[in-house]
């Protein structure tokens, strides 16, 4: 009956949209705006590791020429997410600006993961994170164009943005052009906050269920020829990660996070200008327990244990700095950019706890220093090309130590001595990411853009390996309303650095710890080959269409899986996969009313498990092996859609996540059922002086309380079960001075 009551709720708002869509097909005239976006200051220059100069929905607040201009094909701007056609990328650009995000449950205090949940093929998954178009670990972020460190992966329990201090997103997927490179599965740009968008400042106050509490802060301004932009915010919870069973209110899972970012750009001429951004996270985390647990050990002095009274926790920390220097010379442009990152994954056990439960408890702590400096540039060499070039230089040093309480075992496993043995264990590394791009963006014709190159990337850290990868991305403007694209790439996804060699996995033979195979394959670079095509069309001036397409190819590929019990994970990978899946993004808006709707269908298979295979047993391995299996992060249905209507000073919104579920069990042969959580809200704004507004909102998540789950556990890379949030009220107050 659930199944049944969630898919008519669906079916109402997708038919809500679509009744809209007709309207709007009867009354209005076809109608497209071209605009040239421009930031508020020099927009960024397209670089070799990520940098690009996206769609904004800013409006342009001086005359400072853009780098690289740059053609949307766009609506008018509204309140719904903005499906475009870059000409200068030959890709579609997908943008959630400010608007849009205080049209969602919670507003501004939406998480980041939550924001891009309701982009075009990205689906939601536990722990904060998400997939798009199936992919998991091939995913990267720029901030005002400059591609920023990953961090530790998965490493994602603390969100590592603020959504206060974004002006607008954009996801840029697909068969991308050269000057993006390494991790291409996904890249989402995110646009600060600049000019106009800095004056003043913001405090807000929000919570409610699970006696959570956000509070925030913000301040920014221009002063001289100095923009700036500082915030701050704490969050705490008692739900900080998903809950492993299916109450109401999880056991031990309180979260305290506190992020802060600070922004300066010194404008120092009309052609120039030096940018500094600072941004820090720190979150600590109780991991949640799952009552009943038996036991299977026992030690001395001790004779029970209740598994509710787990105390495993985790501390997650990630920090980075940027400075980065723009250039315009004629028609010559240049961007350098130094950054540096520190991440840290902190795991600790409960060490009575854990070892009469599981055998072993195990101190997991990882540290991650990563330093970058890229170089891009871009010249009209004809007023039908534009060369852009770049290159890039990344050193990381990784320290991964652990301490692990296990019983000594004979050959067979049977437990010698049930007096715990200490391991300790630990690595240092140093690696090495290299290369540089070289692509023309050609206008062929009036109509037709080509974009065409290469790049060349280079990996040193526990294999060392290389590729050249072509490609070619074509766009045609068949109607003033209408653009076909069409792209092949090569890419090339080097492994993610927390491999774990050979030798740690032997020191824990003949003990609880031992895992039932030793064979760990180191693994390797992922390659593929990446096809897309689609379409957009504007229909009238409130509603846009857009049709994708896309089959990627790929050997080594990449995933990852939980190391034991621990909430850590490490990179493995199979010797073939495929992607493939469509997508439909839509959107309309008019007189105060908006509504959009965005649909994936894709499928992620893999064969045969090619690295770190001690993650698995042999059984699933020989499976593996023999067939094609989906991988624990494919979800063949995705829907987000939305609506919103505001009237005066007071929105209604409401917003609903579909998913098909994942798959789980004995080589990912189960898939977990589908679920629907739906999501409203109401906000209302209060002039109290000429620039100072109080907004009061009330948002309820899983209006239905829903009891979904993500995964149940005992999947390819999964151990545990996670179930999606319960319903929750939240209120809230924000002050804009």
């Amino acid at each position: 009956m659930s199944k049944c009551f969630c898919g008519r709720r669906v079916s109402v708002l997708v038919l809500t949209g679509l009744l809209l869509f007709s309207v709007s097909l009867a009354r209005g005239q076809t109608q497209t705006v071209s605009d040239s976006a421009t930031n508020s200051t020099l927009a960024p220059i397209n670089a070799t590791s990520g940098t690009v100069a996206t769609p904004t929905a800013s409006t342009p607040t001086n005359s400072t020429p853009t780098l690289i201009p740059i053609v949307v094909v766009t609506g008018r701007s509204s309140d719904v997410g903005q499906s475009t056609i870059d000409p200068s990328l030959g890709i579609r650009v997908y943008t959630i600006d400010t608007a849009q995000i205080q049209n969602m449950p919670q507003g501004a205090d939406t998480t980041f993961a939550e924001v891009v949940e309701r982009s075009p093929g990205v689906s939601q998954d536990a722990y904060g994170s998400w997939h798009v178009r199936g992919e998991d670990v091939n995913t990267s972020y720029l901030l005002n164009g400059i591609r920023i460190p990953l961090g530790i992966v998965n490493s994602i329990f603390g969100q590592k943005f603020d959504t206060r201090f974004i002006s607008s997103v954009s996801l840029l997927d697909g068969a991308l052009p050269a000057q993006y490179g390494l991790w291409t599965g996904g890249i989402f740009a995110i646009t600060t906050k600049q000019g106009p968008e800095l004056e003043g400042g913001d405090a807000s106050i929000y919570g409610g269920s699970y006696k959570t509490v956000r509070a925030s802060f913000s301040h920014g301004g221009v002063s001289n020829n100095i923009d700036y932009f500082f915030q701050g915010s704490y969050d705490s919870s008692n739900i900080g990660i998903e809950n492993p069973t299916s109450s109401s209110y999880p056991i031990h899972d309180h979260t305290d996070q506190y992020k802060g970012f600070v922004y300066l750009c010194d404008h120092l001429d009309k052609s120039s200008q030096l940018t500094f951004m600072l941004n820090g996270s720190y979150g600590s985390f109780q991991i949640p327990n799952t009552p009943g647990i038996p036991m299977a050990y026992t030690v001395p002095n001790t004779s029970t244990f209740n598994s509710s009274d787990l105390n495993e926790t985790q501390i997650e920390q990630y920090h980075y700095g940027i400075l980065s220097y723009k250039k315009e010379i004629g028609d010559f442009n240049i961007q350098s950019s130094l950054i540096s990152s520190y991440a840290q994954t902190w795991y600790r056990p409960d060490w009575i706890g854990d070892l009469m439960i599981n055998g072993l408890a195990s101190e997991q702590n990882r540290n991650l220093i990563e330093n970058t400096w890229t170089s891009d540039m871009s010249y009209q060499i004809h007023e039908d090309h534009i060369l852009k070039g770049g290159t890039y230089l990344t050193s990381q040093i990784e320290s991964a130590a652990s301490t692990t309480s296990a019983f000594r075992t004979d050959s067979a496993g049977t437990v010698l001595s049930h007096i715990p043995i200490t391991i300790e264990d630990g690595q240092n590394k140093d690696g090495y990411l290299y290369g540089f791009y070289l692509e023309d963006q050609w206008q062929a014709l009036d109509r037709l853009t080509v974009n065409y190159g290469f790049r060349f990337d280079q990996v040193e850290e526990f294999v060392s390996e290389n590729q050249v990868s072509p490609r070619i991305n074509l766009v045609y403007q068949a109607t003033p309303a209408t653009a076909l694209f069409v792209g092949y790439s090569r890419f090339f996804v080097p492994a993610q650095f927390e491999y774990l060699p050979p030798s740690s996995v032997q020191k824990y033979q003949n003990t609880t710890a031992a895992t039932a195979v030793t064979t760990d394959d180191k693994p390797k670079a992922e390659r593929s080959n990446y096809y897309d095509a689609g379409v957009t069309h504007q229909v009238n001036k409130d509603c846009k269409i857009g049709i994708e397409g896309y089959y990627k190819s790929v050997r080594n590929f990449a995933d990852e899986a939980q190391v034991g019990n621990s909430e850590i994970y490490v990179p493995f990978s199979y010797a073939r996969g495929y992607y493939v899946g469509a997508e439909l993004a839509s959107s309309y808006a008019r007189d105060g009313f908006s509504t959009f709707a965005n649909l994936g269908v894709s499928r992620a298979m893999a064969t045969d498990i090619n690295a770190s295979e001690f993650l698995f047993g042999q059984n699933e391995l020989n499976y593996t092996a023999q067939h094609y299996v989906h991988v624990n992060h494919d979800q063949f249905i995705t829907l987000s859609t939305g609506a919103a209507y505001t009237f005066r000073h007071t929105t209604v919104h409401m917003d609903a996540i579909y998913g098909s579920g994942f798959y789980d069990g004995f080589a990912d042969l189960d898939q977990v059922p589908a679920h629907c959580p739906v999501s409203c809200g109401i906000k209302h704004d209060f002039k109290v002086a000429k620039l100072q507004t109080l907004t009061l909102r009330c948002d309820v998540i899983n209006l239905f309380d829903d009891i979904y789950l993500y995964h149940h556990g005992g999947g390819i890379g999964t151990t545990a079960p996670y179930y999606g949030e319960r319903r929750g009220v939240f209120a809230g107050l924000d002050y804009r001075f």
